[in-house]
């Protein structure tokens, strides 16, 4: 397994090690941020500030991620 250090992230270069890390991303960015969004903004009986920080971690994962993923794709993309 090689390891290619730019731009502060480590890219996997094997056959499949870099879609590993890109899955992860964008089950992150489909799912766990949706469903954290959606259960901040639904009416239950958590605590507002439960409720607001569900919505604040969800929007935080699905923008961290998603921009991770876009940049990944970039270098592997510049690395071809």
């Amino acid at each position: 397994m090689k390891v290619k250090l730019k731009s502060d992230h480590a890219v996997i270069q094997t056959k499949t090690g870099h879609a590993k890390i890109q899955f992860i991303r964008v089950v992150d960015v489909a799912f766990i941020g949706p469903v954290c969004i959606y259960a901040g903004a639904v009416k239950s009986g958590l605590p507002m500030f439960v409720r607001i920080s569900l919505i604040a971690i969800g929007a935080a994962t699905i923008y961290y991620n998603f921009k991770n993923f876009v940049q990944i794709e970039k270098m592997l993309e510049d690395m071809k």
